[in-house]
């Protein structure tokens, strides 16, 4: 696991937008939803680099499903977290 905390989540053209599916990707996660830091297109950038690190641990299973749930739906292209 990377010592970077941060989400990125490529979106194709189109809906819906990075940010409309962060907040069911961190719902219950105890990770604040908030602006990116990036907005480059369909691709987006979140720095959580001032959560503590013990609480990214934690989330960081159930982000991961999600993220990988909304790639194989088809509606991210790519995401890093």
């Amino acid at each position: 696991m990377s010592s970077i905390q941060t989400i990125e989540i490529g979106c194709p053209p189109g809906e819906p937008r990075p940010g409309d599916l962060l907040p069911d990707v961190l719902e219950g996660t105890g990770i604040p939803v908030r602006e990116p830091v990036v907005k480059c297109f369909g691709d987006w950038e979140w720095d959580y680099s001032d959560i503590d690190p013990e609480v990214w641990k934690k989330a960081n299973p159930t982000v991961e499903l999600r993220l990988v749930a909304l790639y194989n739906k088809g509606h991210i292209r790519y995401a890093s977290w």
